[in-house]
């Protein structure tokens, strides 16, 4: 104890999340890759401990909508928002799922009324990236999907398989989780002699919606929001949040995603002036502290607030030498909740990152998250269930229904 601060392992908390395998998860949260996403199994595991069923759960840094799908899966209210489009574009899709029929009928008219449309005035950095016959297909849907529930969870599928390297990707071998850069791909490319396959667009969006709707879903709906979280305000406070703001430092999250947002319609420069993202640790420390000030005036009397950040390592210079200094950022936001109202008995719990999960292709290794850190948070004195979930099978197997969990 330090400071009043706990600090635990997350492999020793009781029923801990660590012990899921591999294929737990529903497969929506398949539905797209993204850099800074936390576990699924985490979601659950503090979503099942901190509330109950019908409550409101909120995630107001939402990224690919991990928390709030949980949620929806749980019989809570799942509640997401991002400044990011493409991470509202997901946390929608999850939070109102379309069922398959639904959206293969919508596929097939799409098809039907297919019209090719001229692709001469696209991005030339986007071209590197597909053969005319995809990119002809992928600027029609980028015209034609709408904002409806239903062709928002069709722009969710389009921007799981819109780059990658598996069988239904669209574009030259590459990341699934990150737009990597044009110039290094186009390289690459002519060095190892790629193709850029052609494909029925259409026929591969089906087969993503067959893989993340494979199994049964829930009626009630939640909510998705894109906004900036200090511009944000709710009408009806939360029973809980569980969220992952941006990490310090680390993650470039409109550039990481810039072929994504093409798809959307936005400049990734655009959106990134609406991200935090920063080096100056004082700027992040300050926003941070009315990020969580927003979040207690959010929450009901005895509710828990779970934030994951992460440590970062940052190049730095002093007296003339170079050297690395490591950040451990949950335990700089102590003292930031303390002060905005959260109660002064606080737990951090250490979370290891996988090794592939650490830092991005362009980031050199010794930067990046080195170790991800649960704070746990409490406003009064939030009551605590335990978690019996059976982490050794799938969440959802063929034999079971969603009320089962």
């Amino acid at each position: 104890m330090k400071d009043n601060i706990a600090y635990t392992n997350s492999y020793e908390l009781e029923n801990s999340y660590k012990k899921a395998i591999d294929d737990w998860q529903h497969p929506l949260h398949r539905t797209c890759s993204r850099l800074g996403s936390f576990p699924p199994e985490l979601a659950h595991y503090f979503i099942q401990k901190y509330s109950d069923k019908g409550d409101r759960v909120l995630d107001p840094f939402a990224g690919k909508g991990t928390a709030p799908l949980e949620a929806y899966l749980t019989d809570r209210i799942g509640v997401g928002n991002d400044a990011s489009p493409d991470a509202y574009i997901l946390t929608h899709a999850k939070v109102k799922p379309s069922s398959i029929e639904d959206v293969e009928k919508r596929l097939k008219e799409l098809e039907n009324n297919y019209d090719e449309p001229d692709i001469e005035n696209v991005d030339e950095d986007v071209k590197i990236f597909f053969s005319d016959h995809n990119l002809r297909q992928i600027v029609y849907l980028k015209r034609e999907l709408g904002d409806s529930d239903l062709e928002i969870f069709i722009k969710s599928l389009v921007l799981g398989i819109l780059h990658g390297k598996g069988e239904l990707a669209l574009s030259l071998p590459m990341s699934h989780s990150y737009s990597m850069s044009p110039s290094y791909v186009e390289k690459y490319s002519e060095e190892n002699d790629l193709e850029k396959p052609e494909k029925n667009v259409f026929e591969a969006v089906r087969k993503k919606a067959d893989r993340v709707l494979g199994r049964p879903l829930k009626e009630t709906k939640g909510e998705a929001y894109c906004e900036e979280i200090l511009d944000l305000e709710f009408d009806e406070k939360f029973d809980l949040i569980v969220t992952s703001p941006p990490y310090y430092h680390a993650l470039t999250y409109a550039w990481d995603n810039w072929l994504r947002l093409w798809f959307l319609g936005h400049n990734f420069k655009q959106v990134r002036e609406k991200l935090i993202q920063t080096s100056d640790e004082e700027k992040y420390e300050n926003y941070m502290k009315d990020s969580l000030r927003k979040m207690y005036k959010w929450l009901k009397p005895d509710s828990a607030c779970i934030v994951v950040v992460g440590d970062v390592t940052k190049k730095v210079t002093e007296n003339g030498e170079k050297k690395k200094k490591i950040i451990n950022t949950a335990e700089r936001l102590v003292e930031p909740a303390k002060d905005v109202g959260f109660e002064t008995d606080i737990r951090i719990i250490n979370d290891e990152v996988p090794e592939e999960d650490k830092y991005s292709d362009y980031i050199e290794s010794e930067q990046g998250v080195k170790i991800d850190r649960i704070l746990e948070l409490k406003k009064g004195d939030p009551e605590e269930t335990e978690v019996k979930t059976n982490w050794k099978i799938p969440f959802m197997s063929s034999q079971d229904t969603l009320e089962d969990f």
